[in-house]
């Protein structure tokens, strides 16, 4: 039996998300893991975002700039939703400094320039970048943004969040229009072999999309300090205190009763 057309297959958004499915897991567990400690202070928040910031304004430097049909309807949907001026601006809000002042690290060199060739060599293999970057700040914005307000003390408005906001947007509404968008590709494109090809090769690029946020999150080095404190305010302040009064008391009982000799602690 031959292969199915692209027609009587499930969308083509619908085989990325499947395709990715094993190692988006692996990239949400790694993201929630770097935000706890990301959001102790505004300074390790900005080095967060200063993570993906060069890599989003490339990849969509270079999506606005092809003209691979493939790769259009993320294009037509650029002015709506566009994030790396955003995200540049909270870097500076958080940290007082550009982005530009930072050199890229060896991690952020290695996505650019593979982006870099795509676009000289592979454009149409920009789409699955710019459509599951934009995705993942759309998907998970709304709840990040109310933990940046709240952790950083920034209060219910204004700036340090404009990475998560779509003024005058649906943000529902938004992710099914760049669905509907992406999968439109299956029915304006002419059915041939090339054009199945081509979708499988999207489909497969989707995967080194999650692998290189993957590697770039696992270069964001961050003190033992740092997690501990996130790992502190992410427990109950009962648990805090009651753990607290329990070493306290031990402690006064083990100076004042003679019990660290028996005990072998402290040092005696």
């Amino acid at each position: 039996m031959g292969r199915k057309s692209g027609a009587d297959e499930a969308p083509l958004t619908e085989r990325m998300r499947k395709a990715t499915r094993e190692v988006h897991s692996v990239s949400d567990m790694l993201v929630n893991s770097r935000l706890a400690v990301a959001l102790t202070s505004k300074r390790l928040y900005a080095e967060a975002l200063a993570l993906f910031q060069p890599v989003m304004e490339e990849i969509e430097t270079l999506v606005e700039a092809c003209s691979h049909s493939a790769v259009k309807p993320a294009a037509s949907l650029l002015p709506r939703t566009r994030r790396a001026a955003a995200m540049r601006a909270d870097i500076t809000f958080h940290s007082g400094k550009e982005p530009s002042d930072t050199e890229l690290s060896e991690a952020q060199k290695l996505y650019i320039n593979h982006v870099r060739m795509l676009a000289r060599k592979r454009p149409e293999l920009l789409l699955p970048y710019v459509y599951h970057l934009h995705m993942a700040v759309f998907s998970g914005g709304q709840i990040i943004r109310r933990q940046v307000r709240r952790r950083l003390k920034l209060g219910d408005d204004g700036p340090g969040t404009a990475a998560f906001e779509l003024p005058g947007e649906n943000v529902a509404a938004l992710k099914a229009e760049y669905k509907r968008a992406v999968d439109s590709l299956e029915r304006t494109l002419p059915s041939c072999a090339a054009r199945d090809n081509m979708f499988e090769e999207i489909v497969a690029e989707s995967k080194r999309v999650f692998e290189l946020n993957n590697h770039l999150v696992r270069s964001w080095k961050v003190s033992w300090f740092a997690t501990a404190l996130a790992l502190l305010q992410l427990l109950p302040k009962e648990a805090l205190l009651t753990a607290a009064l329990f070493f306290l008391t031990t402690y006064v009982m083990i100076q004042r009763q003679g019990w660290a000799p028996k005990l072998g602690v402290l040092g005696m």
